[in-house]
Order: C-alpha cells, then sequence, then structure tokens
C-alpha cells in the first residue's frame, strides 16, 4: 500500500538561528542612582537627566577642611567623562575647578560599565 509523507521537517537538519550574541553591556539610562568606585573610594551620584549624575553632599572620604568636593557622571563632547569638582568654601583658599577622572568613547544610549580610562567601576546603586 501507498505511504503518504507530508514531508515536514522542524529544520531540514540546518541549526535555526536563535540570535544569542553577547548580553547588554551597560547600565541603562533609568538608573536613577550610580556608584562610582575610584582609587578605593566609591562615590554615589543621583540622576539629574539622561546625561548627568552628580553628588551633591560630602562624601565620607572628604576631607574636612575648605575644600567642598563633588562629583559628576555627564555625556558631552562626545563621550562620558566622570568629573571631580573642587569648589572651595573658604575664603583663605584658592578657586577651584573640574578635574576630569575618567573617560569612555561609549554610546550614549546607556552609561558603560567597562572601557574606562583611567579605571573606574560603575554599578547601579
Amino acid at each position: 500500500m501507498p505511504s503518504l509523507s507530508l514531508n515536514v521537517g522542524l529544520n531540514n537538519g540546518r541549526k535555526l538561528p536563535f540570535g544569542g550574541g553577547a548580553a547588554p553591556s551597560g547600565i541603562p539610562l533609568s538608573t536613577t542612582n550610580i556608584n562610582i568606585t575610584y582609587s578605593g573610594r566609591t562615590r554615589t551620584l543621583v540622576k539629574q537627566s539622561d546625561t548627568f549624575w552628580y553628588n551633591a553632599r560630602f562624601g565620607p572620604n572628604d576631607p574636612i577642611d575648605c575644600e567642598n568636593y563633588r562629583f559628576s557622571l555627564r555625556y558631552q563632547n562626545s563621550q562620558w567623562e566622570f568629573l571631580e569638582r573642587q569648589d572651595y568654601i573658604d575664603d583663605g583658599c584658592n578657586t577651584g575647578g573640574e578635574i576630569l577622572t575618567s573617560t569612555n568613547a561609549g554610546a550614549s544610549s546607556t552609561i558603560p560599565d567597562s572601557g574606562w580610562s583611567p579605571a573606574i567601576t560603575i554599578t547601579a546603586a
């Protein structure tokens, strides 16, 4: 008796593409608090906008003198920049300014968690 075959296979012996690949890297811009660790210190920064996070208070490692250190992470000049700002609050001190601490040429769509120069560690708080 003849047999009827539909000749239906799952994939005709070929491997199906499932996308795969590496997991996305970086921290979502929706993250409201991030930790940045560098030189043995960790700072928690708070989101102001999708391109700017900052800390508004003294940190536990800040000196107790006329200097007030603030930290920020921003996307500017086609790169991510982690900055330390020294604001002097005593008339006997010199003027302060921004110190560019680390940069990353990653895209503005996520906060890079690797590839910083000099090296820093960024995590969601």
